[in-house]
């Protein structure tokens, strides 16, 4: 079966992503990226794919993106805003590597 939203937002592996890297952005000074960061990224971009008239799967497929759009803040956020999207070596190593992404990636 593939996960859901709602499996993605309650997976203990995930959430302890999410709250390291929102810990780890605090002490660099950065604003709030917690969990209702996630969610609020989640349901916008579930909505606006909904709004436009996407099927039900691609609707569950952007929460789970937005839910975990900032996970690689637990590795690294060094130029963020101009990597365009691509990951230093050990992000990718960090997510590779990392059970619970896999699970998600296997089952999407």
């Amino acid at each position: 079966m593939k996960p859901g939203y709602e499996q993605i937002r309650n997976d203990r592996e995930i959430n302890l992503l999410i709250e390291q890297g929102n810990r780890n952005l605090k002490v660099l000074g950065y604003t709030e990226h917690s969990r209702k960061h996630a969610v609020k990224v989640a349901e916008t971009a579930g909505r606006i794919l909904k709004e436009l008239g996407y099927r039900k799967r691609q609707v569950e497929m952007a929460k789970i993106a937005g839910y975990m759009h900032d996970i690689g803040n637990t590795v690294n956020r060094y130029d963020h805003a101009h990597s365009k999207g691509n990951r230093s070596s050990m992000e990718m190593r960090c997510c590779i590597w990392n059970p619970a992404v896999w699970t998600i990636m296997d089952r999407a």
